[in-house]
């Protein structure tokens, strides 16, 4: 196994082939504590009474490091397709576009504020060298290098319904995985993204997977999605260590944010229905600098009205 993430007391091992393994471990943690939960003026789940960290990041979702390792002709395609897709929606093997009716922002709350346990994993190129989701800048890995380890991805052994079965048996209500962590690689055939799983030797979509099997077995599923970019060309700042003269000039956040806008669309119209959106990296402040943080809030609002957003969407400030 080359990469760990403990959920209360049962240690999950991913490896880059997506071989997953679990045992009982000791812990002497007293397991997710939420606190109790307010919204803010956009209807943003937040939460009192505990550390931010310690709601889905913290002793119960530590995060162990292993070091082992034009015409007629395309109307007729285009309902060719039309037809092969309702078919494959009929089929269950597609999520497809959500379903759920509108609800108010307390409704909405209603099944996290009651459900409380989940199961959150961080998975990526990082796991083909056995680290941690930061090791890029950590460890100051060239960019060059890092997009080698993304290339070699191929979770073969990846089994969604194993994934879920086992949040399932640990008592998980839902599930909330990495679609693109700070490293900016995407890990979903992304049609806006030249890295993403189409680099990888895998043909298949690992988010796609999850999502029929969390469907078949009645899982929630979120997705946690960086603002941060490591690899964008557009995000500013840059890595200071990568760029010590000129980290913060050039590149076009405006820009960057339109491509985040198109990622979360295909997120939100090709998985079914999504429990939550789960943002990070907000510190760098490049939204509410760009004052689009409440644009972004509505675009996904204007998708999928009852997915859950969580307060990093906007920049946090003590008080």
């Amino acid at each position: 196994a080359l990469y760990s993430i403990r959920v209360a007391g049962i240690i999950l091992h991913f490896g880059g082939d997506g071989e997953l393994a679990a045992g009982l471990v000791s812990d002497d943690d007293q397991g997710l504590q939420t606190g109790a939960r307010r919204i803010n003026r956009r209807g943003v789940a937040r939460a009192t009474g505990a550390d931010d960290d310690d709601i889905l990041h913290g002793s119960s979702f530590a995060q162990v490091p292993m070091l082992s390792q034009r015409g007629d002709r395309i109307r007729f395609n285009m309902r060719l397709a039309h037809l092969f897709g309702l078919m494959l929606l009929a089929a269950g093997t597609v999520p497809g576009q959500p379903s759920q009716p509108p609800l108010s922002s307390a409704d909405r709350l209603k099944w996290f504020q009651n459900d409380k346990f989940g199961m959150f994993i961080h998975w990526g190129p990082y796991s083909v060298i056995g680290r941690h989701e930061w090791i890029r800048t950590q460890a100051q890995i060239p960019q060059a290098e890092y997009d080698e380890y993304a290339r070699r991805f191929n979770p073969v052994k990846f089994n969604a319904d194993a994934w879920v079965d086992l949040a399932k048996n640990a008592g998980a209500k839902y599930i909330v995985i990495t679609s693109k962590h700070h490293d900016g690689f995407s890990i979903y055939r992304s049609k806006v993204s030249d890295y993403d799983m189409e680099i990888t030797p895998y043909a298949g979509d690992p988010l796609k997977q999850l999502a029929a099997a969390a469907k078949k077995k009645e899982m929630r599923l979120g997705f946690y999605h960086s603002i941060m970019d490591w690899h964008h060309p557009d995000y500013r700042p840059r890595r200071s260590w990568e760029y010590p003269k000129d980290y913060k000039t050039g590149g076009n956040n405006g820009r960057y944010i339109d491509y985040m806008k198109a990622q979360l669309k295909e997120l939100l119209t090709g998985y079914g229905d999504i429990a939550m959106i789960w943002f990070d990296g907000e510190w760098e402040h490049t939204l509410a600098e760009a004052k689009r943080d409440d644009e972004v809030y509505d675009f996904i609002r204007g998708l999928q009205p009852n997915t859950l957003i969580n307060d990093r969407l906007y920049e946090r400030k003590a008080g």
